[in-house]
This record gives structure tokens, C-alpha cells and sequence, in this order.
């Protein structure tokens, strides 16, 4: 068989996709200071007028694209402050049923 027809190795996925090498830390970041928060960006939540509306009330441009990179389920109590209580988060893990929400606010 000449080296023309030679069989080449299948690269893997991540050879393939350029992300193989890819950090996503920064030099000098400390793992303290990262956020604690599940929710990285601007938070968008549609309204009750049914319009998708951004973290300050406005609302989002028609058109507008976005691009869902992970989804978590979190059962996570929020204290009168709007605000989430320290140490009553968790993340479901995949195939973990909902918890009985009702009994957990009892």
C-alpha cells in the first residue's frame, strides 16, 4: 500500500475543537474571590407583561440572540432581603428528583 492510502489517527474532539488548551482562570486570581453567586452575567427574567426584561426593569431589544451555555437545578432559600441564605443552596445532581419544597419551608 503506498503512503497515500495510509490510515491516519481520528483526532479526539477536543484536538478537534481548538479547546484542548483552554484555562479559564486568570494570573494572579485567587479562588477566594470568585464569586459565590450561580448566576454569571446580567440576569434576565421575563415579566409580568410577558416581555423579557434585563437586571435594571428595561427591556431587551427585539431580536436579541442568546446563547444557553449551562443550566444548573438549584434548590436555594432566599431570605427577606431578597438575597440568597448562606449555606441553604444546593445543586441537584443529574437524575436527583426535586425536593419536597413544602416540607423544606415547614
Amino acid at each position: 500500500m503506498s503512503d497515500d492510502h495510509a490510515l491516519t489517527a481520528k483526532p479526539n474532539q477536543a484536538e478537534f475543537d481548538g479547546f484542548d488548551g483552554y484555562e479559564e482562570a486568570s494570573e494572579g486570581e485567587e479562588e477566594e474571590q470568585l464569586s459565590s453567586s450561580l448566576i454569571v452575567g446580567d440576569k434576565i427574567q421575563f415579566d409580568v407583561a410577558q416581555v423579557w426584561v434585563g437586571p435594571n426593569g428595561e427591556k431587551l431589544p427585539p431580536g436579541l440572540e442568546l446563547l444557553v451555555v449551562k443550566v444548573l437545578r438549584v434548590v436555594q432559600k432566599w431570605g427577606p432581603d431578597n438575597k440568597p441564605i448562606a449555606d441553604c443552596t444546593r445543586i441537584l445532581e443529574p437524575h436527583e428528583k426535586w425536593p419536597d419544597l413544602n416540607a423544606l419551608n415547614a
